[in-house]
């Protein structure tokens, strides 16, 4: 929790100071921070952030992009891949602690039809799909982009922005396999996997510190109190 504090505060201090022609900082959705009100704070959550009260991660003296996800599936994600962004402290490393949490596997099974009727839905414009293979991993074997192969056209295409928003994947650490008149998706982790991964750092966290855990995911980051 208060590694997760330190990374939420640092991620808001980032934004606060990128965003000074912005009428707000934050949305509480899962395009910035997901948040879900007074409600759902705790005695627990409290104590982490005033325990890490001011405390921010840093590099080069200024806040860093403190992204984090879900789960990362067992491998962190470059920034550089899935948004292109060179960032030195959000880079492709193993993270075997995130596949002992929840939402590290997950399966999804699709007919042909539907697949090909919710690209089109993205606008594809392609008409008798046959084929969906990896065109570009990444470093953590992410599949950057994708080649479609139909009987009208085949593309290539950023698989984020194509077939995880029209099947609603949660993550593109994946493996595809057709069968049966079947699209067959086998993946690990749950979010976009660049720098920290919660469930991860909530495994990390019943034997290693906070501090730790923080330089880990923010490799060449520093820990500093702000304020």
């Amino acid at each position: 929790l208060k590694a997760q504090a330190v990374a939420a505060r640092t991620y808001a201090y980032y934004q606060m100071l990128h965003r000074k022609t912005w009428s707000y900082d934050l949305v509480d959705d899962e395009g910035d921070q997901a948040y879900k009100g007074m409600k759902r704070e705790r005695q627990k959550t409290d104590q982490a952030v005033m325990e890490t009260e001011g405390q921010i991660l840093s590099y080069e003296d200024k806040p860093i992009l403190a992204m984090y996800s879900a789960n990362s599936g067992g491998y962190t994600a470059d920034a550089g891949s899935i948004f292109g962004l060179s960032k030195p402290y959000l880079v492709a490393h193993p993270d075997p602690k995130s596949l002992e949490g929840k939402m590290a596997r997950w399966k999804k099974t699709y007919s042909v039809s539907h697949v090909e009727s919710a690209l089109n839905r993205r606008g594809l414009k392609i008409k008798g799909l046959t084929r969906i293979e990896p065109a570009i991993k990444g470093p953590s074997g992410r599949i950057i982009k994708i080649r479609i192969v139909a009987d009208n056209t085949t593309k290539t295409v950023r698989t984020r922005t194509t077939l995880r928003r029209a099947l609603k994947l949660p993550e593109i650490l994946l493996e595809i396999k057709k069968e049966n008149g079947n699209f067959i998706f086998d993946g690990k982790g749950w979010g976009h996997g660049v720098g920290y991964s919660q469930w991860g750092s909530a495994i990390l966290g019943k034997k290693t510190s906070y501090d730790k855990i923080l330089t880990f995911y923010y490799p060449t980051a520093s820990l500093i109190k702000k304020w």
